[in-house]
């Protein structure tokens, strides 16, 4: 069985022949910028669209709710006039404590 060996090249530190050449580097940097920015301008379109679509669903659920909040209203007041809006009912039933 043959082992396998990995060997790890140094380098000695002098500068590379053949790497990236000015217009390269430019076209690179370009495209990164043009990237982020595209990144953050649908990033604030996403928001504003979720911001929309948040702000509906709570108008929705505001008007879907205003007559619940209406009987509140009026529990509220008949309350504080000291006659409770379940005043002329009469609930009958039986209870027992379990110890």
């Amino acid at each position: 069985m043959r082992k396998k060996s990995i060997h790890f090249v140094v380098s000695s530190g002098e500068p590379r022949t053949g790497g990236w050449s000015l217009i390269g580097k430019l076209v690179t940097f370009s495209l990164g910028i043009v990237g982020l920015v595209l990144a953050f301008m649908f990033s604030v379109v996403l928001l504003a669209v979720a911001g929309v679509i948040l702000i509906i669903l709570f108008v929705y659920f505001w008007w879907k709710t205003r007559g619940l909040r209406q009987q509140f209203r009026a529990a509220q007041e008949s309350q504080s006039r000291g006659r409770s809006p379940d005043s002329d009912r009469v609930y009958e039933g039986e209870s027992r404590r379990e110890d």
